[in-house]
Parts: structure tokens; C-alpha cells; sequence
């Protein structure tokens, strides 16, 4: 293949071949997760991510796990007697790449 010879369509997909997926989203739109994100903060809601960013709806901050089992339980079996959970009433939005991890919530997470 000669660059020199390409055509206006072919140049097209060659770009979009090497582009970044920045706007693949890491979870199904609406799903619950557990989010770590950098310096240590938690917290849970509906993903919807557009583009680099993330918003979480109905969204908690993470104050105290409250399990003996870490996230995957917290994640799995939903809040426990010794959980916390700080309401961010207008939710949390973020750069994806502040995340460090995420934890797909089971249906525990009634909320």
C-alpha cells in the first residue's frame, strides 16, 4: 500500500483505527458501581459516562465499609449494619482516568 495513493474514504478509517477509544464506556450506562477513585475516595452510584467523563447518579460517598470482606462484599451484598454513606444529592463527576478500580454492585443495592 502506497500512502501517496490512498483514497478520501480510505484516510477515514485509517484514523479512526488509530485513534484512542475514549468514549468506549467501562460499564453499561446506568449501572451501579463502586468507584475508587485517586487519594482514596469511595463512592457509589449510576455510571454514565460521555466521552473522558464519568457522572455518578444517586450517588454516596463511601465513608466506612462497615464488612469484614472489603468492597467485593460491600459491592455483592450491598450496605451493611456498619456501612456509611454520605449522600452527594447532585451527584459526583470525574475524569476516568482518576479511577483506580470499580466494583459492579449486585441487586443488595436497593437504592
Amino acid at each position: 500500500m502506497n500512502i501517496d495513493d490512498l483514497k478520501i474514504g480510505e484516510l477515514k478509517s485509517l484514523l479512526q483505527l488509530l485513534q484512542p477509544q475514549t468514549n468506549a464506556s467501562m460499564h453499561e450506562d446506568e449501572m451501579k458501581v463502586i468507584v475508587v477513585l485517586q487519594r482514596g475516595w469511595c463512592a457509589v452510584g449510576r455510571w454514565h459516562q460521555t466521552g473522558d467523563y464519568v457522572s455518578l447518579s444517586e450517588a454516596d460517598i463511601v465513608r466506612r465499609w462497615g464488612t469484614t470482606g472489603g468492597l467485593g462484599e460491600l459491592a455483592d451484598k450491598g450496605p451493611m449494619s456498619e456501612t456509611i454513606l454520605d449522600a452527594v444529592p447532585q451527584g459526583l463527576r470525574f475524569h476516568i482516568l482518576s479511577v483506580v478500580a470499580t466494583f459492579p454492585c449486585s441487586d443488595g443495592w436497593s437504592k
